[in-house]
């Protein structure tokens, strides 16, 4: 497999410069790289291309990438939080989901995977993105804000076992009870098999680390994170389950308490950058690679997936927020929040893509929304803020979400 050097110096190069700019702008930098893809690559100019280098290297970004969100969240938060965001988080994907699915199988001719696909998309709430529009909106100690933050956690579980549960559904053959029933054993087993080991085995790996003689400069931190990601990535995929969902979990039970005093810092620090600052930006500028304006002139098609996904996410948040207690005008801006977009759900896409599931037409409808999203929600949800303020419903609380609000520096 040859490297072209200018091709990956040049991608490297434009992401950088259009995740710097659209963040300065205030909107997340995925999008930025998205742009930078579709503008540089071979929707618009094609001074950049995919190839097989890129593609390796792409994948390996949304392995790194996963498991650096996974480093972010702390299992006790998800403990913690999950009382009241449960509800909204299983309503705010299912309805999107449940419409994504009869829209795009009824409405638009795809067939059930594709269905199945664009439904879990079109519910997802991404962790990073919503990370950064309540910590901008200065919405961290709000009760408001710690309930989209926990709202968000929860999807990123919802959403890859979801999609790794679709992934064996299509693997299997299609939608049949035998074959559903395999799959979600599977997956049970998979998940009880990474929690035991998450509990006992990683923690003495950790320890194992500390004991060796390390060099000065030594990179054995990075070594041990993609041992855990490259491990139970493989051991998701044994299952039939997506590889995704594997680098999570082994970010889920990277802690603190597994290594040397003073080490895990190295970890995360480790993580993020080569995950941040090389391989995820990569991934990100080779999705727009696949975007294709000739679906433009099926507006029915973008418009749906548009309308759908955000109506739908908003309705199933507004809904499962009033049955769990909230005021109607709490549970609409929750609504609207839940519509953060721009992370796992690219990654879904894009995995999707590669393997057939979806077309380049609803791949790009796809991406359109999460754009769309990105442009409005922020706004939308700055005017909900400031219309919850002016009526006394924004309390501000002393708790800090977690460990999860610092998936805003991703």
């Amino acid at each position: 497999m040859e490297i072209n050097w200018l091709n990956l110096f040049l991608i490297v190069l434009v992401s950088w410069f259009s995740g710097a700019l659209v963040m300065k702008l205030g909107y997340p930098h995925v999008i930025g790289e998205l742009l930078a893809g579709i503008i540089f690559g071979p929707p618009l100019l094609g001074l950049v291309h995919g190839d097989a280098a890129i593609t390796l290297l792409g994948r390996m970004g949304i392995l790194m990438m996963v498991l650096f969100i996974g480093t972010r969240v702390d299992p006790k938060d998800l403990l913690r939080s999950a009382g009241g965001a449960i509800l909204p988080t299983v309503g705010g994907f299912l309805v999107p989901f449940v419409l994504g699915y009869f829209a795009a199988t009824m409405l638009l001719g795809g067939n059930t995977n594709a269905g199945l696909l664009v439904g879990t998309v079109m519910g997802t709430t991404a962790l990073v993105t919503m990370s950064r529009f309540v910590t901008d909106l200065n919405l961290l100690d709000t009760k408001l804000g710690q309930t989209l933050m926990a709202i968000a956690l929860l999807s990123i579980i919802v959403v890859l076992v979801t999609f790794s549960a679709i992934l064996g559904i299509v693997d299997s053959g299609g939608v049949k009870a035998a074959g559903i029933a395999l799959v979600l054993g599977k997956a049970i087993a998979f998940l009880v098999l990474v929690v035991l080991l998450g509990v006992y085995v990683f923690p003495l790996l950790g320890r194992l680390h500390g004991k060796v003689a390390r060099h000065p400069g030594s990179t054995d931190e990075l070594t041990i994170a993609v041992l855990f990601a490259v491990g139970i990535a493989f051991l998701a995929e044994s299952f039939g389950l997506s590889f995704i969902l594997g680098s999570f979990l082994a970010g889920l039970f990277l802690r603190e308490d597994m290594f040397e005093k003073g080490t895990f810092a190295n970890v995360l620090s480790a993580v993020r950058d080569v995950s941040l600052g090389f391989l995820a930006p990569i991934f990100y500028v080779s999705a727009g690679f696949n975007v294709s304006f000739a679906v433009l002139r099926n507006p029915l098609l973008v418009g749906t997936v548009v309308v759908v996904a955000l109506l739908g996410k908003f309705l199933g948040g507004l809904l499962s927020s009033l049955v769990g207690g909230k005021s109607w005008r709490e549970a609409a801006v929750t609504g609207v929040g839940m519509n953060a977009r721009g992370s796992i759900d690219i990654i879904v896409a894009g995995v999707a893509l590669d393997r057939g599931i979806i077309a380049r037409d609803f791949y790009t409808a796809l991406i359109t929304m999460i754009f769309f999203a990105n442009l409005v929600v922020p706004i939308l949800l700055r005017s909900g803020r400031d219309w919850l303020d002016k009526r006394g419903e924004l309390p501000r609380v002393s708790a800090n979400p977690a460990n999860a609000a610092k998936a805003a520096t991703a």
